[in-house]
């Protein structure tokens, strides 16, 4: 399937009636991203460059709209199958024993990190107005009901804090259109909380005071971060990383040698490369400058600050956010029906 998949992808991009130097940027950055893919042996980047380039002239709302969709159906499924024992509910503990339970997943935070995403797509999909009150009681309820069970801190706080800023921009009717300070702070999330979060994991030391209160808020985050920088060092288009996570750790009887870093943007430095995280970094603030609507904002802001401590930021499957890159290539067509001409903007 996946053959075939990129075969019809390939097909769409020699074929395509545009040509321009944005066909060639995309051909040389396919290019890049294949290279990676044979580097680190995961193919997935180079599935999901393809269908970023695929999804430039669509339209983006619609692609949310069924992603949403499908994974409200899902999601149902696999919590509902868990509760009554077709899918394993997993239990885990916490070294203070307290209990954290999957819910169908194979780890307690994935549940989490996807009904995260799912209200950045809800919100998204809102647009030109802030979340109805029944609308965020709703979806306080369920990230609390989540919480319970999986006991994921970050998420449910991140939740909140956007339920809260939805609130205030409903109680206040502020008008929804993107200010010159609201696109300066979209446009500078994404390399502000790359550069601090990779500046505070490699420069980390734990004898420190304020580090090491850093550390323990982020659950040891940091340490692991500067352990796995040291260990694997970085590249320019990445390297074959193994990995060692607390499901396989314990599996194979080498629980103490767990290595994997949540930073999103570390771990996309360490695995895939400086370029690769530069791509992302320098797409997102193309994003940002020409967002016109504050939910979207909202959205670009959440997904940069999530990014510190989870390292979905580059899974197509969590994040489908990662298809709005595409804006970087699209073209658009003006057509003037005086003179009968079509005009291609770049």
């Amino acid at each position: 399937m996946r053959i075939i998949i990129y075969l019809l992808l390939f097909m769409k991009f020699i074929l395509d009636d545009i040509y321009s130097i944005k066909t060639i940027l995309a051909g040389i950055i396919l290019l890049i991203i294949f290279k990676v893919a044979l580097n680190t042996g995961l193919v997935n980047i180079l599935d999901t460059f393809l269908f970023i380039y695929s999804a430039r002239n669509l339209e983006f709302k619609k692609i949310i709209k069924v992603t949403l969709i499908l994974n409200i159906i899902l999601m149902s499924c696999i919590v509902g199958s868990s509760m009554v024992g077709i899918i394993k509910n997993d239990i885990w503990y916490r070294e203070d024993y307290s209990i954290r339970y999957g819910l169908g997943y194979k780890y307690t935070t994935f549940i989490a990190n996807y009904f995260f995403h799912m209200v950045l797509m809800y919100i998204y999909i809102n647009g030109k107005k802030a979340l109805s009150s029944i609308g965020v009681i709703v979806i306080y309820i369920i990230n609390y009901i989540i919480y319970y069970f999986t006991d994921t801190k970050a998420i449910f706080y991140l939740i909140t804090l956007i339920l809260v800023i939805e609130l205030i921009l409903k109680i206040k009717k502020t008008d929804m259109k993107v200010n010159k300070g609201w696109s300066i702070i979209t446009q500078l999330s994404f390399p502000v909380c790359m550069i601090v979060s990779i500046f505070l994991t490699i420069t980390y030391n734990g004898s420190n005071v304020i580090y090491n209160m850093l550390n323990n808020a982020l659950t040891g985050r940091l340490a692991l971060g500067k352990s796995a920088y040291e260990q694997f060092s970085i590249s320019l288009l990445g390297k074959n990383i193994k990995w060692i996570t607390g499901r396989v750790g314990i599996e194979m009887g080498f629980i103490d040698t767990y290595n994997y870093v949540d930073c999103a943007y570390l771990n996309i430095l360490i695995n895939y490369g400086v370029i690769v995280l530069l791509i992302l970094c320098i797409g997102f603030m193309f994003i940002g400058k020409g967002v016109k609507e504050k939910n979207t904002c909202i959205v670009i802001i959440f997904l940069a600050i999530h990014s510190i401590t989870d390292p979905q930021l580059i899974e197509l499957m969590y994040n489908p956010f990662l298809l709005l890159l595409g804006e970087f290539l699209r073209y658009r067509i003006k057509i003037n029906k005086k003179r009968k001409r079509i005009k291609i903007i770049y």
